[in-house]
């Protein structure tokens, strides 16, 4: 799982909202604190305020969310 190695910073084996809005940051300057709610209200499925492995493929590669 490299991309999701990647973005998890720290190595817990979760992407928190600090490590995917500092990469959203440097995909887009643009990028909000907004943003980052939506995104990760899509995206975490278990409500735990991370992103798991799982839950970071579902979100990468199912276009409907």
């Amino acid at each position: 799982m490299t991309s999701f190695n990647k973005f998890d910073k720290n190595g817990d084996g979760r992407i928190s909202c600090s490590e995917l809005s500092a990469l959203m940051q440097q995909l887009d300057p643009s990028w909000s604190g907004g943003d980052l709610t939506k995104l990760m209200a899509q995206a975490d499925d278990n409500g735990d305020g991370t992103l798991d492995p799982e839950e970071f493929v579902q979100f990468v590669f199912s276009p409907s969310r």
